[in-house]
């Protein structure tokens, strides 16, 4: 119970941190007048409600990202079974909360842009995470060859 708590406020931070950056950022960078907290069509009449509701969706999605990153703990299973589904887990989950965002309409054009960008990216990172972690094996391979 411990570990889902700390798992729930670890990634509800993170979340949040996250999403309030990438909002800041969106509006300095578009030059809006106000705070947009999320999508323009999410914003509720620059009210404080339409933050709390773009902070609670912020912290749902660190959730749903760092309860999927429990799936690469499991090691009785492939990495090739860790990653899809971690994918699966994370597109299922994430895909409503974004259109809870605002961030596209629930019509098959943006859903389908949307997957095509999900998976642009997912493989982006996966390549990251997999070149970051063939180096931190070969750092410990060289040290454990230099402590023989």
């Amino acid at each position: 119970m411990k570990k889902i708590i700390r798992l729930v406020i670890t990634g509800g931070i993170i979340g949040s941190f996250i999403g309030f950056n990438i909002a800041i950022f969106c509006s300095l960078f578009f030059k809006t007048a106000y705070f947009v907290p999320s999508s323009l069509y999410f914003v509720l009449g620059h009210s404080p409600f339409a933050v709390l509701i773009s902070e609670l969706l912020w912290i749902l999605i660190g959730v749903v990202f760092a309860a999927a990153n429990r799936v690469f703990s499991i090691e009785k299973w492939s990495i090739t079974r860790q990653t899809i589904t971690h994918f699966l887990i994370t597109y299922i989950l994430f895909t409503p909360i974004a259109v809870a965002c605002g961030w596209f309409p629930l019509n098959f054009h943006y859903l389908f842009w949307f997957t095509v960008e999900f998976i642009a990216i997912y493989i982006i990172i996966w390549f990251g995470c997999m070149i970051k972690t063939k180096y931190k094996i070969n750092k410990l391979n060289e040290t454990l060859k230099q402590n023989k």
